[in-house]
Formats: structure tokens, C-alpha cells, sequence
């Protein structure tokens, strides 16, 4: 979403410092979500499913790329490169409209649904018994 208004501006033929003031804004709200969004994940995704959760949510983020950069140079040469950027624009924006159309989504708080979501650093090994552990 924060490069949406670059893409638009590179339909469009901006000027250069116009497109660079855009993705200095767009690299500092990156920056911002993403420290939000593995937040929200840690507190939302119990702890024995992060794993999972977190690696399906990396591998389709990553998979997905090449699938878009294959299709968006055929797509440009079809119907032209502004149609494209726009229309990337466009899809970007209804996705996530899409996104906050979900009550849940909406309604989401930090620190997780309850008493059962409070996650405890977890850091290794249960530290063993007195009569257990190694003499150092």
C-alpha cells in the first residue's frame, strides 16, 4: 500500500524528485508496518502455530513476487505501461479496502484476544531441578 502512490506517479510521468519524496515516504511506512504487522503476529498466533503461520506467510509473500515481475513486462507491452502501473495502484488499494472490510480485522487489539493469548518470552530449554543441573 505505501508504494501505491508511486506506482501512480510513474503512470503518470511525474518528475524524479516527486517519485523520490514518494518512496521516502513509502520506505519509512514500510518500515513502520512491518514492525506492526510481526508484532501483531506474535500476539495474535499462539505460540506453538507461529512457525507455521510465519513461514506460510513468508513463503507466499516471496513466491509470489517472481509470479508478478514474469507477468508485469508481458502485461505492459499488451496494454501499456501506465494501464499497468495504474491498474497495479488500483488493486492495491481494493485489496486492502477488501482487508479492512473484515470485522475482526477491524476490531483487532494489541495484546491479543484474552487472558489465553499472553505468550511468555520463550528462550530455550526449561531450566533444570537444583540436584539436576551441571556443576560450572
Amino acid at each position: 500500500m505505501a508504494s501505491t502512490p508511486s506506482l501512480v506517479l510513474l503512470g503518470f510521468a511525474a518528475p524524479a524528485p516527486a517519485i523520490a519524496a514518494a518512496e521516502l515516504v513509502a520506505g519509512l511506512c514500510i518500515g513502520v508496518s512491518g514492525v506492526l504487522y510481526e508484532t501483531t503476529l506474535q500476539q495474535q498466533v499462539p505460540r506453538e502455530a507461529f512457525g507455521r503461520v510465519a513461514s506460510w506467510d513468508w513463503m507466499g509473500s516471496t513466491a509470489l513476487r517472481p509470479i508478478g515481475l514474469a507477468v508485469a513486462g508481458p502485461l505492459a507491452a499488451a496494454v501499456g505501461t501506465r494501464a499497468v502501473l495504474v491498474g497495479g495502484a488500483a488493486v492495491t488499494v481494493a485489496s486492502l479496502l477488501c482487508l479492512v472490510a473484515v470485522p475482526e480485522v477491524r476490531s483487532m487489539r494489541a495484546g491479543g484476544t484474552g487472558a489465553e493469548a499472553v505468550v511468555t518470552p520463550f528462550v530455550g530449554e526449561e531450566p533444570l531441578p537444583e540436584d539436576q543441573a551441571l556443576e560450572m
